[in-house]
């Protein structure tokens, strides 16, 4: 929402250089992936599309976004081999959708359109749509497949 310049900021430039100080973490972008589901995904999106290099892999399950953010995205997305290196995007079959209460909500409409623009721009994304629903109780059942898309077992 209207917050997210001030988590960019917090989360580029103090949380992660944290982490990176009292862990031991790989700080290259192949070591750094960006997540998120639901709603809080779009501020995923946004911060590597505004920090490009900085992560190497994204991860977005039941991408939402508000229709004045698509125009943002393809702006922001440059073409494939620039810079990302993994990408897992998923959806449930039965994620949250509310086309005919006015607000237009379709989360199922919103991750396809998003895979369709990365495919547009050359991208390959492992994922799709799943057999399940939006929410933490979905999400923990495909967790697995998003890290081993993102940080293969070598």
């Amino acid at each position: 929402g209207s917050e997210r310049e001030n988590y960019f900021q917090a989360f580029t430039e103090e949380m992660i250089p944290l982490v990176e100080k009292t862990y031991s973490v790989k700080t290259s972008p192949d070591g750094r992936a960006n997540i998120g589901h639901g709603y809080p995904s779009f501020g995923t999106v946004y911060s590597i599309l505004n920090k490009p290099g900085f992560f190497g892999k994204l991860g977005v399950q039941s991408f939402y976004r508000d229709s004045k953010d698509v125009p943002m995205i393809e702006n922001l997305l440059p073409a494939a081999g620039e810079w990302l290196t993994d990408i897992y995007l998923d959806w449930g079959k039965y994620d949250f959708r509310s086309p005919d209460k006015g607000d237009g909500t379709d989360t199922i409409t919103m991750s396809k359109t998003f895979a369709q623009l990365l495919t547009k721009k050359g991208y390959k994304f492992v994922g799709g749509q799943v057999n399940d629903g939006e929410g933490w109780m979905s999400y923990k059942n495909r967790t697995d497949k998003l890290f081993e898309a993102l940080f293969p077992l070598k």
